[in-house]
């Protein structure tokens, strides 16, 4: 055993690839080679099948054949950079192909190995590859736990925000008692009234903490969620926020939808955007802010879309939004939108798509998921 084969079972156990090969003896033969070392493997016939499954799923590492039917490779390499243009991307090329490689290179390929494969130089070339995924993985997590910190951060700052009322008429209400009691005039009504307004306003308490665990519980189990709940839920958790900054929220959803996903994760994708709205007030100084949050459905789809009149993003950065290291925020502030986060969750864990774009006084994100399978449209 050589030792990249070595390093290469260490680099490529948690990698996961996506495998494109017509040709079926040569398919199963560099399939078994490839499970030496990757742990996640899928495999497809052809370049249609293979972007079918790179629609469903996120890969680290796409290796394919250049001449498939349907779909070629560089037909799926263009389909795949339309979707992710930091994809990494092997292909397999014969000696007579190399008039295809200039066009590969300019798409951003990232390597090439010729046929008939050679496994010694196969895992040579995997070797530098996979330690830039992992690398480019290492920091995604990192910046990933940077986003979910500063959300941690907001969070208990909207509880202080909105336990600090209650707590406040709760410390009034057991010094008037104490007042009351002090000059012999506290009756049994009197007792029995501040027990009661004071149960409410611990009730109150408790469903601001329910709201917020609900929003970012770490439950990974698929469940129906309501689009119009979903919205109430993050207006809720932020509804003091947007009172103290006087922001208007329109909401105008007249029939609500069902989709599949984590009820946890798309209430964080909708704080990200509302919050990304109420960061863009303050630092446009905009007069009169709004949001207006809208949902419709179509035949299979449903379309949620969180429009404000915040100024809008240049257009250069609006090209770079979704990166994990893109920021329209202000430099101390060192977070980012966390729009990579919301574009991953809606895109690979949805089967969904969020688009972001500049109209009229402000930016419109539009979200569109697919209906769950009852809630279709006839």
């Amino acid at each position: 055993m050589t030792e990249n084969t070595k390093t290469l079972q260490i680099l490529a156990k948690d990698i996961k690839l996506l495998y494109v090969e017509d040709e079926e003896s040569v398919r199963k033969s560099v399939r078994d080679t490839l499970a030496y070392f990757f742990n996640y493997i899928d495999v497809a016939s052809n370049g249609e099948e293979g972007l079918e499954l790179y629609k469903k799923s996120k890969y680290d590492l796409v290796i394919s054949d250049i001449r498939m039917p349907k779909m070629d490779g560089i037909e799926l390499t263009k389909a795949i950079k339309e979707i992710n243009k930091e994809q990494f991307i092997m292909i397999v090329s014969a000696h007579d192909e190399s008039n295809y490689l200039i066009q590969l290179v300019n798409l951003g390929v990232h390597s090439f190995v010729s046929k008939p494969i050679d496994v010694d130089i196969l895992i040579d070339m995997l070797v530098p590859l996979c330690k830039i995924i992992n690398e480019k993985n290492e920091l995604e997590l990192y910046r990933i736990q940077q986003i979910r910190f500063n959300a941690i951060r907001e969070l208990l700052s909207n509880i202080a925000h909105q336990w600090r009322q209650p707590l406040n008429v709760l410390a009034a209400n057991l010094q008037n008692m104490e007042m009351l009691h002090e000059f012999d005039q506290l009756s049994e009504e009197q007792i029995h009234q501040s027990i009661k307004k004071s149960m409410k306003l611990i009730t109150q308490m408790s469903a601001v903490i329910d709201s917020f665990r609900g929003a970012f519980d770490n439950s990974t189990i698929e469940e129906d969620i309501s689009i119009q709940k979903s919205v109430e839920s993050a207006l809720k958790i932020i509804t003091d926020m947007l009172e103290a900054k006087d922001i208007v929220v329109k909401v105008d959803i007249k029939t609500d939808s069902i989709i599949k996903g984590r009820p946890n994760e798309f209430n964080e994708v909708l704080l990200h955007i509302i919050n990304n709205a109420i960061d863009a007030f303050e630092k446009n100084s905009i007069k009169n802010p709004y949001i207006l949050i809208a949902a419709h459905k179509n035949d299979r789809t449903a379309e949620l879309s969180i429009s404000d009149n915040a100024g809008g993003i240049d257009e250069t950065t609006l090209q770079s939004v979704y990166e994990p290291y893109s920021t329209t925020k202000f430099k101390s502030s060192g977070i980012g939108m966390g729009l990579f986060i919301a574009k991953t969750t809606i895109v690979h864990h949805m089967q969904g798509n969020l688009e972001l774009k500049n109209v009229d006084e402000g930016v419109k994100c539009t979200i569109t998921l697919p209906l769950k399978q009852k809630d279709l449209m006839h």
